[in-house]
């Protein structure tokens, strides 16, 4: 998302998502899409809150944003309460985001899980959290990962056990078993 950095412009907060993935996506790795409700900036303003020449400069503070007064030697300066402190004054609110600047959208977003990932893993994807007031940069997402349960593996560690069924005559005479498996290059490394 582009748009002019405003005074007074704020980095968004990050947004928080949980997937679960299947136990075999999350031995081998990859792209996986993620549908996330996030604040974005207003469409109608570009994130300003104003409506085009809605803008103009606090007469209070002359644009400044700070108020300043002496008291003896001593000289405080504080916030302008007109302006809140933007040092400029919104004329014309943008009725489509009620002067905020952002706007909630529903967003795909592809988060891409290294090899091998660990049940409660957290993935970042720098960015896509919720857009900052005023133009500011958005926040990041981070995406907390479950993996589903296989039917027959179950990792341990690094290592990859499997539960093989077998007859009640197989385990009483005892037997051979015919394993085959593929092997996850690096999937656990």
């Amino acid at each position: 998302e582009r748009g002019q950095v405003l005074s007074g412009a704020g980095r968004g907060a990050d947004l928080h998502q949980t997937m679960t993935l299947p136990f075999e996506d999350a031995l081998r790795g990859g792209e996986h899409a993620v549908v996330v409700t996030r604040q974005a900036r207003c469409a109608i303003c570009s994130g300003t809150g104003a409506l085009d020449g809605g803008e103009s400069r606090c007469v209070q503070c002359q644009g400044s944003g700070t108020l300043r007064s002496a008291r003896g030697h001593m000289v405080f300066t504080r916030s302008c309460e007109t302006c809140d402190g933007q040092g400029r004054i919104v004329a014309q609110t943008c009725r489509a985001c009620a002067g905020v600047g952002l706007a909630p959208r529903h967003q795909v977003v592809t988060v891409t899980t290294p090899p091998g990932l660990e049940p409660g893993a957290r993935v970042a994807v720098p960015g896509s959290g919720h857009a900052g007031a005023r133009g500011g940069p958005a926040g990041d997402l981070y995406v907390t990962v479950d993996v589903a349960d296989h039917p027959i593996l179950r990792r341990v560690g690094r290592d990859l056990h499997v539960t093989v069924p077998i007859a009640v005559h197989e385990a009483g005479l005892g037997g051979d078993i015919e394993a085959q498996a593929r092997v996850f290059l690096g999937a656990l490394s």
